[in-house]
């Protein structure tokens, strides 16, 4: 039977927007130094996806794009378009509500 680390590590294992939405609720424990400010592609949530995976070559919408097999103007308004100032939950948010019209289509 698993733990809830090892379910934790099974998920951020490989490059996923699930993942990277878990590390964005959880990230206390996912990386618990780590300084949030979504004005930064370094420290928001595409440098967080960076941070997670470095396989995915940088932290910019294309390399989104790339990673999560997305359209650009997807992964623009998922890491992009937010408000400034965006809390990592409305980022999550959108990811989720992407990954929700994904599987429905």
């Amino acid at each position: 039977m698993s733990t809830p680390a090892d379910r934790t590590a099974a998920l951020l294992a490989t490059p996923s927007l699930a993942g990277l939405s878990y590390a964005l609720r959880h990230l206390k424990e996912v990386r618990p130094k780590w300084r949030w400010h979504y004005d930064d592609c370094t420290t928001c949530a595409m440098g967080l996806a960076y941070s997670l995976w470095p396989e995915i070559g940088g932290c910019f919408p294309g390399h989104m794009m790339r990673a999560f097999d997305m359209p650009m103007v997807a992964a623009w308004n998922i890491f992009c378009n937010a408000t400034p100032g965006a809390r990592r939950a409305a980022v999550a948010d959108r990811i989720d509500t992407y990954l929700a019209h994904r599987k429905a289509a």
